[in-house]
């Protein structure tokens, strides 16, 4: 590949350092099917440096300093003039949600309890405070219903919703049933609070995967 010819000046002017784009590889592969996401761009000077050059006129860049700096504070003026505040952004306060379901389990659908079970759905607290769950209820499209008892889930947690039978605990539940309850090409999960209110849905509609993540 040809390089890039720098940008033309006028003479006795310094250049500016010009700016790349760097890309963080993606962070692996969670599962088939799931989709990879670059995390963000860090933007840096090719020199290694962060500023424009000490005189901050440099032709050909990106950055020319002194209209930059005017544009700040001609703004920062107009902003003060109108009484109006600059808001942080606020940092996410986190949710109970369904994160994935296994709704194929591995093998033929024989219905024993060791198939059954490997079939479940997680939910997780990314909250910073327990939730309590007593109450709520998880479905699929045919109104198979699980409903917590008195259960609460833990910040920064996660527990499965096993379909067959078990002794519960904080990270897997059970619901007690003795055949299969997430059909293996299609369907959709459903949390709902106490009250009856949707907290979560996620569907899924594939034959190519055993499992998603939602």
């Amino acid at each position: 590949m040809t390089p890039r010819r720098p940008p033309t000046r006028r003479k006795g002017t310094p250049a500016c350092p010009t700016l790349r784009a760097s890309h963080p590889a993606p962070g692996g592969k969670r599962g088939e099917g799931d989709i990879w996401a670059t995390r963000g761009i860090r933007r840096a000077y090719d020199d290694g440096s962060r500023r424009p050059n000490r005189a901050g006129t440099c032709q050909g860049g990106i950055v020319n300093h002194r209209i930059k700096t005017a544009a700040v504070a001609c703004l920062a003026a107009a902003t003060t003039a109108l009484g109006l505040a600059v808001a942080a952004p606020a940092q996410a306060a986190g949710s109970v949600h369904l994160s994935e379901i296994y709704y194929n389990s591995p093998g033929s659908d024989t219905g024993s309890n060791t198939s059954l079970n490997y079939e479940w759905v997680q939910i997780t607290n990314s909250t910073s405070k327990a939730v309590s769950l007593t109450g709520w209820t998880l479905r699929d499209a045919s109104s198979h219903v699980y409903t917590f008892g008195s259960y609460s889930l833990g910040a920064g947690k996660s527990v499965r919703i096993h379909t067959g039978k078990g002794g519960n605990t904080a990270a897997n539940r059970y619901q007690g049933r003795s055949w299969y309850v997430w059909n293996n090409d299609k369907d959709a999960a459903t949390l709902r609070r106490s009250t009856g209110s949707t907290v979560d849905t996620c569907s899924y509609h594939s034959t190519s995967h055993s499992y998603l993540y939602c």
